[in-house]
């Protein structure tokens, strides 16, 4: 058959017309005669050389996304469209195109041409609303007498996003979703090897999960095909593409995906300081990192109008207790009607652990030291010592509520003594640690004479916030904690005599990889199908 394809990059006249073989319909495929096809800016950048990182084609390439035509022949158990109906479609972009008398497409892409919006209420409607999900402007409408075509002009930038989410909208079996992962240490890694463990299992449901990038602190890669799970390290390591989160997420909005997310993984601002890139470039995000929610207020509030604005998804599961349904629980209690009178938990897996632990019998400064050799600890333990991370959680959880508030309003009492606080951490300051053991000792000897136990626990009360050392009751519920376990309770109107505790590890890859994978879920199924 006739074809035009081009076995180089470069300029036009790269394009030849000359013979190749007709191809094939395998298992769910379809064979079209071609009646039509377009070149979009897409096509033009594959064909000059300069979407080679997005849309890695292989040469010789025929071009032609968009096709039209007529079925001729059907795959092995391919159900979807009968031999000679006329179809329409967009191709998948790195396999050949249309430019050829015959073309093999998934029969899932295509989509009989018109006949199907006759007297069927609601066409016009799908059309629209999907392309405002994807803040798409329309110019112009125009709809025919027929009924078998609707047109509307936009952008051109746009065109192949537009065509993506119309198609998405209309024909797709399974909801697709691309991530951009950024982070790939101990909580990445996690996230990876679930989804890749979970694969056929959400396939089984109906959603289509790839890894389109990956990125850590020197480098990325991307591949708008999905990156193999399996190889994902060697192919980060092999990318000469310097890390630049900007520069990343204009990679990412390349591709032109309908529904794609941000996940987050690193701990910082540096990649939060980015997030508005990856709003623009209409991506949802998924984080564990804390530092976006503990912006001030005026920063918070500015990127939660972005993100409402664009129509974007937030989803922050793993900001407090890890794994565990802190701020969906909260979440749920408040869309329900319930009224939030008092939150009070331990909030930090580290202190949960040193004093889980203490009784005493071993100096803390001790269990200080192991807890930091096992990695227990922050890299500096004042981090966890200084009651920062429990105050972030609180400030997080206080937002969640409605409450105004910033960081510096949340009391915080500190472990760590003031002359120890400054300067670079070395490992000098265990050492130090050691001297203010006897205090530690009285308070939980006085403790223990009064029928209590030390806990370091977070209060969020009444419009304010605490973070504390405090003695607790034996018979409360948060001194039943265990290891170093997360324990929130909610005490709430319609939970007034007993609260609603939500407990278990509140640390750990695995467990915070798992808060994530669940928000991956949620936005799932918070996507249209």
């Amino acid at each position: 058959m006739k074809a035009i394809r081009f076995h180089e990059y470069g300029a036009p006249e790269v394009l030849r017309h000359e013979d190749i073989e007709r191809p094939v319909p395998g298992p769910g495929e379809a064979l079209i005669r071609v009646a039509a096809t377009s070149f979009n800016p897409v096509d033009a950048g594959i064909r000059a050389g300069t979407r080679q990182g997005p849309f890695p084609v292989a040469l010789p390439h025929v071009p032609g996304a968009d096709v039209a035509g007529t079925i001729e022949e059907l795959g092995d158990g391919t159900a979807e469209v009968a031999v000679g109906e006329e179809v329409v479609g967009f191709l998948p972009i790195v396999p050949d195109g249309a430019s050829a008398e015959y073309v093999v497409a998934p029969a899932e892409i295509l989509a009989v041409v018109g006949e199907g919006m006759k007297g069927r209420p609601g066409v016009a409607g799908k059309v629209f609303e999907s392309l405002g999900r994807q803040n798409i402007n329309i110019s112009a409408i125009a709809q025919g007498a027929s009924e078998r075509n609707i047109s509307c002009v936009i952008d051109a930038a746009q065109q192949v996003r537009a065509l993506n989410a119309i198609h998405q909208g209309f024909f797709e079996t399974k909801k697709r979703l691309a991530l951009a992962m950024i982070g790939v240490g101990n909580v990445g890694s996690a996230v990876l090897r679930q989804l890749q463990q979970q694969r056929a299992y959400l396939l089984s449901k109906g959603f289509d999960v790839t890894v389109v990038g990956l990125a850590n602190s020197k480098r990325f890669v991307t591949d708008a095909n999905g990156i193999d799970l399996s190889s994902w390290k060697d192919g980060l390591h092999a990318s000469s593409a310097p890390m630049n989160a900007t520069t990343f997420a204009r990679r990412i909005e390349e591709m032109e995906l309908t529904n794609a997310a941000l996940v987050d993984c690193t701990v910082g601002p540096t990649i939060v300081d980015a997030y508005p890139a990856f709003i623009e470039a209409n991506l949802h995000i998924i984080t564990p990192n804390k530092w976006a929610n503990a912006l001030p207020w005026r920063r918070y509030a500015t990127l939660m109008a972005m993100l409402d604005r664009r129509k974007r998804h937030f989803l922050f599961e793993a900001n407090v207790g890890a794994g565990l349904p802190v701020v969906s629980t909260l979440r749920d209690l408040i869309a329900s009607g319930d009224e939030i009178v008092r939150i009070e938990g331990i909030l930090s897996g580290t202190l949960s652990y040193l004093f889980n632990t203490f009784d005493g019998s071993v100096p803390f400064s001790v269990l200080v030291r192991d807890a930091h050799r096992m990695g227990f600890t922050e890299p500096d333990p004042r981090e966890d010592l200084s009651g920062q991370d429990v105050a972030r959680k609180l400030l997080i959880l206080a937002r969640q509520i409605g409450l105004k508030m910033d960081l510096g309003e949340v009391k915080v009492d500190s472990l760590v003594p003031k002359p120890l606080a400054r300067g670079k951490y070395t490992s000098r300051f265990l050492a130090a640690f050691e001297r203010h053991d006897g205090e530690m000792a009285a308070r939980v000897t006085r403790a223990a004479a009064r029928g209590a136990v030390l806990r370091y626990v977070g209060i969020l009360e009444r419009g304010r916030a605490r973070a504390s050392l405090k003695e607790i009751p034996k018979t409360h519920p948060v001194a039943s904690a265990k290891g170093s376990d997360n324990l929130i309770a909610f005490t709430t109107t319609r939970y007034a005599r007993t609260p609603l505790v939500v407990q278990g590890p509140g640390a750990g890859a695995d467990v915070t990889a798992m808060g994530v994978f669940s928000d991956i879920l949620k936005l799932l199924h918070y996507l249209p199908r």
